[in-house]
């Protein structure tokens, strides 16, 4: 595993998949299914994570913008990474 990537094991079997394959064919954008929230949480607000709260947002983030997410597996990116 690359020191820059962030991945998370399977709480079942605690191995980590090879990375998933962002293949666009002819969409504009792909993304994940799972393993993926964002929130309307800012820097700002955010609340510790001991504190185990999360508001999943309704409405999408627009192009260009920054939202903090949540993920969990089988998320696994490399950090800096656009998704």
């Amino acid at each position: 595993m690359n020191d820059n990537s962030i991945a998370f094991p399977c709480p079942a079997c605690n191995k980590i998949l090879d990375k998933i394959k962002l293949n666009k064919n002819n969409f504009e954008i792909v993304g994940f299914e799972t393993g993926f929230e964002w929130s309307d949480f800012q820097a700002s607000n955010l609340p510790s994570l001991d504190k185990k709260i999360w508001t999943r947002s309704n409405n999408p983030p627009l192009k260009g913008g920054r939202r903090i997410v949540m993920v969990r597996y089988p998320f696994q990116m490399k950090v800096g990474e656009s998704f």
